[in-house]
């Protein structure tokens, strides 16, 4: 089940991009940033196998799934 947004329901961004925060930031949306601890060439490396859009979408989750446990 997914979560519902609102708000006053910040986001969590789990980057350090500063184009992320200011893409955000320009469109208006709460945003709390909580840069992820994953390795990311590490993990890239791992899914070099996969197309491009499935390697995106593994590398958010992995991103995500890290910062949701310290959270």
């Amino acid at each position: 089940m997914r979560a519902k947004l609102s708000a006053q329901t910040p986001l969590v961004l789990a980057s350090a991009s500063e184009s992320r925060r200011q893409q955000l930031a320009r469109v208006g949306v709460p945003f709390t940033v909580e840069p992820s601890r994953v390795d990311e060439d590490a993990l890239k490396a791992d899914l070099a196998d996969l197309p491009l859009p499935l390697r995106a979408q593994a590398l958010a989750m992995a991103k995500a799934e890290e910062v949701s446990s310290r959270m």
